[in-house]
């Protein structure tokens, strides 16, 4: 982590992108349980987001539910909610776990289970045995982990869509700034900070209309510890109309509910206005630059790598800006006239 967590204030949220995007959600969600205690009054979930068949939620529910249970035959009942975010499918399930050393049948549904439908799915590792067996659920759990869902489903969405930098703390004024060694070190730093405050306050914002088991279930979702995938990028947008594409490293929330979304710079994703590549080492300024607006920002980007680029200043009718090298050494920097 970066930064130290503090309060934030007079942070604009990013736009929505319109269409849901669920795929950062899925990479969150990992199919492992999310267990609290009684406390919390959060729900004993799972999310599995290839499960489509009767058979595939149950095993879903299986895997996830704990291994404790006596060695003497006796069965212990937990409660197990298996979601696919893909299909907005919620389902609950009774798990029966219980030891077995060859008196029973691992297929066969426990005693008291009679006339139950089950999805003939179970579970054998050595002894232990596992039968998830489909209930209603409880209404009012179902509607809150439901809320929670379309929450955090929400905020993935901010994710995957644009931000003006304006509306990040201590953001710089172009992604050249972002560029390069030095000071733009402490600027890439400050900026993610800027970003995890920012989407703090986005998650803040989408967490106030929820009811209190509805953040709940939301915060735990979002603090699952899943994977974030690597592609998964926000769009930064700076004044000078240049952009960075900037990838979520991880995702994670407090006992508070505020959520920590973990940036980490590619100088490889930052961009001209046009969608060129920023240059980011000095073999990439080897070239001829053609947008009058950036040549002062990359003269100052040459001068971060070390550089000499004294006694050149691009006049007003320079229309294109040329790095001349020879042997990895620069030379001088002419400005071109059309």
């Amino acid at each position: 982590m970066k930064y130290f967590k503090r309060s934030c204030k007079d942070i604009c949220s990013p736009a929505h992108i319109e269409a849901f995007s669920r795929t950062l959600l899925l990479c969150w969600l990992t199919a492992f349980p999310l267990f609290a205690s009684g406390s919390t009054g959060v729900p004993p979930i799972t999310v599995c987001d290839y499960c489509q068949s009767d058979a595939s939620f149950a095993s879903a529910a299986e895997q996830a539910a704990p291994n404790g249970a006596p060695g003497n035959g006796n069965i212990v009942v937990y409660p197990m909610y298996v979601i696919n975010p893909s299909s907005d499918q919620i389902r609950y399930f009774d798990v029966n776990v219980w030891y077995d050393w060859g008196d029973m049948n691992p297929h066969s549904a426990p005693d008291g289970t009679d006339g139950d439908e089950v999805s003939g799915a179970s579970l054998t590792q050595g002894g232990l045995q596992k039968l998830a067996i489909q209930r209603l659920g409880d209404p009012v759990e179902l509607q809150s982990i439901n809320e929670g869902l379309q929450a955090v489903e929400e905020f993935a969405a901010s994710l995957l869509g644009e931000i003006d930098s304006r509306d990040i703390p201590n953001a710089p004024d172009s992604a050249i700034d972002l560029a390069g060694p030095g000071i733009a070190d402490v600027t890439r730093d400050t900026f993610e900070e800027g970003l995890t405050l920012a989407f703090d306050s986005t998650w803040g914002q989408i967490r106030f209309g929820l009811t209190e088991a509805g953040r709940r279930v939301g915060d735990r979702l979002l603090g699952s510890g899943g994977t974030i995938n690597p592609n998964t990028t926000v769009r930064v947008n700076f004044p000078d109309g240049t952009y960075a594409r900037v990838p979520v490293e991880n995702v994670s929330t407090d006992i508070f509910g505020n959520v920590d979304v973990e940036f980490e710079v590619d100088q490889s994703r930052l961009l001209f206005s046009g969608g060129v590549r920023i240059p980011n080492e000095p073999e990439d300024l080897n070239t001829t630059f053609e947008e009058p607006a950036y040549f002062n920002s990359l003269l100052g980007l040459a001068n971060r790598m070390g550089l000499n680029t004294s006694g050149f200043t691009p006049s007003s009718s320079c229309a294109r800006m040329a790095f001349i090298f020879i042997d990895d050494v620069l030379m001088s920097v002419q400005c071109l006239r059309d």
